[in-house]
């Protein structure tokens, strides 16, 4: 018994010591997923410094600004809400004058400022039923008046200062997400897999075969860019699964793919439909979907409560591409009712562009309404908006269209433009119709960036002066006012016919996005796809910017690509060198070469090889060598994070040079003894991945014909040139010879 007992002891003092010697490396967390969609969590505090607001000086009689805060989202809340606003205020205002807090539309709270020229904060309940779940709209007006009256309003003792530290705070009763039944209807698209009111929307997977044919990828492709042409710019949370995999989780699910080729449709009931044992489906009416018939369905998901799941599918390839083309269409999904369609024809007409308009961003695309500000003074009304970098134009036009009091004095009322935090245009209101009149912004492309542009429209308003202090302060300042309306819009220029001489990035996603329009732009895969959630998310990010009715791109496996198909399209390549064998043969005509050994990079003066165990991104742009006057975009990488790497890039945008490589950024750390800046909130989708992205302009070895066209010297115009100038000193020394001839013959005939 003993020597049994010591053997036990031992054993299970092995164990332990095994345990411990385990426990560094079992506690070392995971490396976090590349471009993963983290789950949605609650927020907590809403600061508007993390919003991407600034403090705000407010100058003037009647000011005022409005802030857009995120709600709980899917979170149940509690009763403990409160919203802290700091601010400071003149010390000359007069004890009239006062801020009022409003809170979605309703005032929530008025003090007077006289008392507050030092830094303030107030701290306001804010009643459950009073907050939205998506968006909350705060807004701060102040009536500023002096202890000495002056009808001066852009005096400087007139003013009220609202600081970026002012947050809301939020509780909840439970922080399990509690999401709301989905309601079905294709006519919605893209919700509920995407909504732009919504704060947090919950992130969309994409469920594919396990070997996905070039029809079904490209059908995914339309999707995706269909669903970035949606979100108005922000960031997507786009994951994939294949068939088989686990996709439960809280993400809303798109089915693209063969009925055969994914046997998990088998557990979806949509409404409407009966499946029938071969797999097909028919309607209540007794309609039933032959083998050519695209299928479109929305159904709730059985894989997580309160998801829907959208289903694009068919018996045959073609008949899944029927369907693609048809959810991709802004008017075919318009004209759907209910929560199924069967797609019987969809053909995409050879001309969809009304050439000419270019692409038009209205403030309504971008989620907003129409905007009513009142009171002489300072106002302000801020949007993101994205936009692209187009080197080589002069400008981009903004047109503004207002509404505005007929009261107002046009010499000295105005707008203001400001873009990144820089006045770019302003205009006054002297020649502006008092019902919709139209102010034209230029704004220069140099103030652009590739990407998300921060952009404040400011009005300052005012009355007629009086010299009389007593009828200047009775002045109803209700008089002033002005509305922006939802139709003002960004025009960007026509590319249809752009021609592409030098590559660069800095233009992405021009010339790939020609006048609004997909059609023009080939995507090649992997024939296994590769990175599938990087692929889906590229034609995302080419989808966000579009704003034609139906997005047509079309994508092949690498197996399938021939230069006959390139011709007349821009290209792009999106892959590892060993998946892809078409980079191989393109030599020398790219500025980086990759392989599976080790990167060249090349330049007018040296070739140098790299290798490295950093794993990295590596975007090119070349004139295509396949098509005259168009495009080769390649996104690939170093190892199998570097392709997504290389798209987030893209979709993060501000670029330059014809070649970049992108690595994951190092997180700075704080400097002793201050507090580190809060990440601005996630509103719309993931939080960007921290990227370093360092950008190049390099020569390659092997340039196109009609660039070095352009770079060589006119050889034949030079020796044309020396044959003219050779023939004019020949005609010269005759024209000499003659006239020395008939100079001597003169002179003998004197003598």
């Amino acid at each position: 018994m003993s020597s049994m007992f010591h053997a036990a002891r031992a054993s299970l003092l092995a164990v332990a010591a095994l345990w411990l010697a385990l426990q560094p490396v079992m506690a070392q967390p995971g490396t976090p997923e590349l471009g993963k969609s983290p789950p949605v969590e609650p927020i907590d505090v809403a600061r508007l410094g993390s919003l991407s607001y600034s403090d705000l000086t407010l100058k003037g009689r009647l000011v005022s600004t409005d802030y857009y805060i995120p709600g709980p989202g899917e979170f149940p809340l509690g009763e403990d809400n409160w919203l802290d606003l700091d601010f400071q205020a003149s010390g000359l205002l007069a004890r009239e004058s006062v801020m009022t807090v409003f809170w979605n539309d309703q005032p929530i709270y008025t003090e007077g400022l006289a008392a507050r020229s030092t830094r303030s904060r107030i701290t306001l309940p804010l009643p459950r039923q009073t907050i939205l779940a998506d968006i909350n709209r705060l807004r701060v007006q102040a009536l500023l008046r002096l202890d000495v009256e002056s009808c001066a309003v852009e005096s400087p003792a007139r003013y009220l200062t609202v600081f970026n530290s002012s947050q809301v705070r939020y509780s909840y009763a439970d922080r399990t997400p509690n999401p709301r039944v989905p309601t079905l209807s294709l006519t919605g698209f893209p919700a509920p897999l995407f909504q732009s009111e919504v704060a947090q929307p919950a992130p969309t997977r994409f469920v594919l075969p396990v070997q996905p044919t070039s029809a079904e990828i490209t059908a995914a492709g339309r999707i995706a860019a269909r669903l970035g042409q949606a979100t108005n710019g922000r960031n997507l949370g786009l994951e994939v699964s294949r068939e088989g995999e686990d996709f439960s989780g809280e993400a809303n699910l798109v089915f693209v793919g063969r009925r055969d080729a994914l046997p998990s449709l088998g557990r979806l009931d949509p409404p409407s439909l009966t499946r029938l044992p071969d797999g097909t489906y028919r309607d209540t009416l007794g309609d039933a979907a032959d083998a050519e018939t695209g299928i479109l369905f929305e159904a709730p998901s059985p894989w997580a409560r309160g998801r829907a799941v959208l289903a694009v599918t068919g018996t045959t390839d073609a008949a899944v591409e029927r369907a693609a083309l048809a959810m991709a269409s802004q008017s075919a999904t318009r004209a759907m009712r209910g929560s199924y369609a069967f797609v019987r024809e969809a053909t995409a007409t050879a001309d969809q562009s009304s050439k000419g308009d270019g692409i038009v961003t209205t403030l309504a695309d971008l989620g907003r309404g129409d905007d009513t500000l009142t009171g002489s003074g300072e106002h302000r009304v801020s949007f993101n908006v994205e936009l692209p970098t187009l080197s080589g134009r002069n400008s981009v036009p903004f047109e503004a269209i207002i509404s505005r009091s007929p009261l107002l004095d046009l010499q000295r009322s105005n707008m203001r433009l400001v873009l990144n935090g820089v006045p770019v245009a302003s205009a006054n209101f002297k020649d502006v119709d008092t019902t919709r009149g139209t102010v034209r912004f230029d704004i220069p492309t140099a103030a652009l960036r590739g990407g998300t542009n921060a952009a404040t429209l400011e009005f300052t308003l005012y009355l007629p002066a009086s010299e009389d202090v007593r009828v200047c302060a009775s002045v109803p300042d209700e008089q002033a006012w002005v509305v922006l309306h939802r139709e003002s819009s960004f025009q960007l220029p026509n590319t249809a016919d752009v021609r592409v001489e030098t590559a660069t990035l800095a233009n992405f996603p021009y010339p790939f996005l020609r006048e609004g329009f997909l059609r023009d732009t080939l995507i090649v895969v992997p024939d296994d796809l590769g990175d599938a959630r990087a692929f889906l998310r590229f034609a995302a990010t080419l989808g966000r910017n579009a704003r034609a009715e139906v997005l047509t791109p079309t994508t092949l496996r690498a197996s399938d690509f021939t230069p006959a198909l390139a011709s007349n399209k821009d290209v792009a390549i999106l892959g590892l060198p060993g998946q892809i064998p078409l980079l191989g043969t393109l030599g020398g005509r790219l500025p980086i070469e990759i392989d599976e050994q080790a990167r060249i990079v090349l330049s007018r003066g040296m070739s140098v090889s790299v290798r490295d165990a950093t794993q990295l991104g590596v975007l090119q742009q070349i004139v295509s060598p396949w098509s005259s006057g168009r495009s080769a975009l390649i996104i690939s990488g170093t190892g199998v994070l570097g392709v997504p790497l290389a798209v987030e890039a893209l979709r993060q945008g501000n670029m330059a040079g014809n070649a970049a490589i992108i690595s994951l950024a190092e997180p700075a750390a704080p400097a002793p003894n201050t507090v580190p800046t809060p990440e601005p909130l996630t509103i719309g989708g993931p939080r960007p991945d921290p990227l370093q992205v360092t950008t190049y302009q390099l020569r390659p070895r092997i340039e196109p014909t009609e660039v070095l066209a352009q770079r060589r010297p006119p050889y034949a115009l030079y020796a044309a040139g020396l044959a003219a100038v050779g023939a004019m000193l020949v005609v010269l020394l005759l024209t000499l010879g003659t006239a020395r001839g008939r100079g001597a013959g003169s002179v003998r005939t004197r003598r």
